[in-house]
């Protein structure tokens, strides 16, 4: 739904990296809608990544490992 995902990339507005995660195809959907849409949002995610439901602590987990080599690839660590 074009909306939710609209109000999902105004509420984004302003975050500098964004990890898109989930376990279907929203996830893509949402990512085509920003470059389509919102291309400051779309400039802002860094990476989508296929998850099947998550803990808490566990998608805390999986976004501290990507960052970490994400910020390692782009000279941050």
């Amino acid at each position: 739904d074009e909306s939710y995902y609209h109000s999902i990339a105004e509420a984004l507005k302003g975050v500098h990296e964004i990890l898109v995660t989930g376990p279907a195809q929203a996830k893509d959907e949402f990512k085509a809608h920003c470059a389509r849409h919102d291309k400051a949002v779309d400039k802002a995610i860094v990476g989508v990544v296929t998850s099947d439901h998550p803990s808490d602590g566990q998608l805390v987990a999986m976004a501290r490992q990507y960052f970490l080599k994400h910020d390692k690839m782009n000279g941050q660590a």
